[in-house]
C-alpha cells in the first residue's frame, strides 16, 4: 500500500513537471478548490 501511495506521488509530481505550463491542469485544479469553497460555505 505505501508503495503504491509512493508511486502516485510520483505520478503526480511528473504530471505537475509536465503541465505547469499547461492550462487544462491548472483550471481543473481551481474549478475543484471552487466547487469545495461552495460547499463547505
Amino acid at each position: 500500500m505505501i508503495l503504491k501511495y509512493i508511486k502516485e506521488v510520483i505520478n503526480m509530481a511528473k504530471k505537475g513537471g509536465e503541465k505547469k505550463s499547461g492550462s487544462k491542469d491548472t483550471k481543473d485544479k481551481t474549478q475543484k478548490k471552487n466547487q469545495k469553497g461552495n460547499t463547505v460555505g
